[in-house]
């Protein structure tokens, strides 16, 4: 059943690229289009990522934990400044609790309901509208 799946999903991938090579046209002499994203809002997507993007004009959707974004607050508005878009990654970033750290700091996935993870998705659009002035309008699930 599982390959069935995987079939009508790479077959549909299939008609839907020879569709769009009709109807579109890619700028200049590009073929292709790749999408990056980074989450958890890492000091190193700050302070080595951010300046290698700029270096190649490359833009990015960067998944953040709110907390680590108040930390290097003036960087992650350089981020938007440079078209990067910030995305909804949790207040916490719950886990599986199959992870002994996920037990330890309380972020246990499976002891989350509707109503906490209705509280942290918000919760997070709220502080990252906040300290960014923009809310997000995507979400990468953590784990």
């Amino acid at each position: 059943m599982k390959f069935a799946i995987l079939a009508v999903i790479v077959m549909s991938s299939l008609c839907a690229e020879e569709a769009v090579s009709q109807a579109f046209e890619w700028p200049g002499d590009s073929r292709a289009a790749l999408s990056l994203s980074f989450d958890d809002g890492h000091y190193s997507q700050v302070d080595i990522g951010f300046p290698i993007l700029r270096q190649y004009g490359i833009k990015a959707t960067f998944y953040v934990l709110p907390f680590r974004v108040q930390k290097r607050l003036e960087a992650w508005k350089g981020a938007l400044a440079d078209g990067h878009e910030i995305g909804n990654h949790t207040l916490g970033h719950p886990c599986t609790g199959n992870f002994s750290w996920a037990k330890e700091d309380g972020v246990e996935l499976e002891e989350y309901d509707l109503a906490r993870m209705e509280r942290e998705l918000l919760g997070a659009n709220d502080i990252i509208a906040q300290m960014l002035g923009i809310r997000p309008t995507t979400f990468a699930y953590p784990c």
